[in-house]
């Protein structure tokens, strides 16, 4: 049977906490997911996710992060999708991170402390998608498949 839940986040920059956040997902993950080693990857990835949106840049009021699990039999399919305003260097960062994840690795210059999060992100996800959005901004969308049995 197919079934579909969502969560979604409007981050505020004036009131993100970091160990909130992670916590908020943590317990939303672990609510549909029964595997305890992908509830906590998932939650790295989606604070890896944030941070990055606020380290680079956070301009606006706040950043969109919405999850949304589809379980089917046997498996269940989690995207997490970051909605970010920001519009500095919004072609630099579109063009080196969609080339990035393109060819699946990261340049040398990004496996230092900076950069770990894409790491991260592109080791335990099966998918990253980067879209302009036309007013401005990026949304970033990871995709896992999660196999059950």
């Amino acid at each position: 049977m197919l079934k579909t839940i969502t969560q979604t986040w409007h981050i505020s920059r004036s009131l993100y906490s970091p160990q909130d956040i992670r916590n908020q997902i943590g317990n939303f993950l672990s609510t549909h997911i029964a595997l305890s080693k992908w509830v906590h990857r998932l939650q790295l990835v989606a604070a890896e996710l944030i941070a990055n949106s606020c380290e680079h840049r956070f301009d606006n009021d706040y950043v969109v992060l919405t999850i949304r699990m589809t379980n089917y039999l046997g498996k269940v399919r989690v995207q997490i999708i970051l909605d970010d305003k920001s519009n500095v260097l919004i072609m630099q960062r579109y063009n080196n991170l969609r080339h990035a994840f393109k060819k699946r690795k990261l340049p040398i210059e990004n496996k230092s402390v900076h950069g770990r999060g894409l790491a991260i992100i592109l080791l335990w996800t099966d998918q990253m998608q980067f879209s302009k959005k036309r007013a401005g901004g990026l949304t970033v969308k990871v995709v896992k498949t999660i196999y059950l049995a």
